[in-house]
């Protein structure tokens, strides 16, 4: 279900970036799909005429040959054209969306919460291939379930046992699903580990809070946490894309057991004499296409799977923000403040926390006053601060 979520999302989002481009790339795609399995028959034409001496008909099929391999080439190549312009636009509606969502909410309890910025670090780290990555396997996706259909047919125009070859593309794809899963629960775990490490490393190459680890003595210190948090980083998701690798790697050895299967099925029949030379050419050139789509079809599963939990994350954090709601206007600001600002009873608890930061606050703040505001805890002073600017709401009073 999340990743049929995710295709929606992205045919949204591309067609969002242009729908002529979008629209002319699909297009093109789906060209090669019918040329490349078109052209085994015309193998079949080329050989079965020579053998039989029909040298005019033979020349008349390489030449359909060579127009369907040129035409296939050719689309994809111009569909590329479209679909990088698409992929450059979708890339740049990605990057404002997030930022809409970081930036654009009434108040800003979610930047306080730790599965928030967990769930923003992985956006992060995967927007940048996202839009390249997902125009490229929704594209590819569709273009291989037409060339699987259509290569299915003609393998079972042969035999109908042969027809099983494309079914034999299930197991790669369901052990690809549960593979890339097994990768986005690793990448998931080690959200928190990366995420210290790219603060350590922001406070080592910016200018600002380098100049203050230098001042207290502390490069070392910050050199070895970040080293820490990046080797679990690292470890983490190392376990998880070994055990990813070797679900793939079983569901292709199960592909090539019914890959050879076909294959000798042809060639005992050619042997028999049920079929011709041209049949078991067929039937290979068709097999190695299978065998091609199916390990393109598992990379395009994994692509729009880490693209559906892309989109996934994006919606929780949507739902997040559209939960703040704006403080209620009980009474018109003044033009002049006469008075002050006036804290009563105020307390507040970070949201998914149970413990408050902050209780019993009263306080009166008179009008052109300037206060400066220490708490104990370094999040305490920049919650009263932007309790004062009306950013973050109080939990009560």
């Amino acid at each position: 279900m999340e990743v049929l979520k995710g295709i929606a999302d992205t045919f949204r989002f591309a067609w969002r970036a242009g729908p002529k481009n979008f629209i002319m790339g699909f297009g093109l795609m789906l060209i090669q799909p019918v040329a490349l399995p078109m052209a085994a028959v015309g193998l079949r034409g080329i050989v079965d005429n020579a053998i039989a001496g029909e040298a005019r008909t033979a020349v008349i099929w390489a030449a359909v040959v060579a127009g369907l391999a040129i035409l296939a080439l050719t689309a994809e190549h111009f569909a590329h054209i479209f679909y990088f312009k698409t992929a450059e636009d979708m890339a740049a509606l990605i990057e404002r969306d997030i930022a809409v969502l970081s930036n654009g909410s009434v108040g800003l309890e979610h930047h306080e919460r730790a599965e928030y910025a967990d769930r923003m670090a992985l956006i992060r780290r995967e927007a940048d291939r996202a839009a390249w990555g997902t125009v490229s396997s929704l594209y590819g996706g569709v273009a291989i379930v037409l060339a699987l259909g259509v290569t299915g047919m003609l393998l079972a125009s042969l035999n109908p046992w042969l027809l099983l070859l494309p079914v034999a593309a299930t197991p790669p794809l369901l052990l690809g699903r549960k593979a890339e899963l097994v990768a986005k629960a690793a990448r998931t775990k080690a959200a928190p580990a990366t995420r210290q490490a790219n603060h350590m490393f922001a406070l080592l190459a910016d200018a600002g809070p380098i100049k203050e680890v230098r001042t207290s003595g502390l490069e070392q210190e910050v050199r070895d946490r970040q080293q820490r948090s990046w080797n679990a980083a690292s470890a983490i998701e190392v376990r998880g894309e070994n055990m990813a690798t070797m679900l793939r790697a079983l569901g292709q050895i199960i592909f090539g057991v019914a890959y050879v299967g076909a294959t000798l099925l042809v060639v005992r029949s050619a042997v028999a004499g049920e079929r011709t030379v041209g049949d078991v050419l067929m039937v290979i050139t068709l097999a190695a296409q299978v065998n091609a789509q199916v390990t393109a079809a598992v990379t395009m599963l994994q692509g729009l799977q880490r693209t559906a939990s892309l989109f996934a994350e994006m919606r929780w954090i949507r739902g997040v923000v559209k939960q703040q709601l704006p403080v209620p206007v009980d009474a018109e600001a003044p033009n002049t403040m006469t008075d002050g600002i006036t804290f009563e009873d105020v307390d507040f608890t970070y949201p998914g926390t149970d413990e408050p930061v902050l209780t019993g606050v009263n306080l009166h703040i008179p009008a052109g006053a300037t206060i400066a505001i220490v708490a104990r805890t370094a999040r305490a002073s920049p919650l009263s601060s932007s309790s004062c600017a009306g950013s973050t709401s109080p939990t009560q009073g």
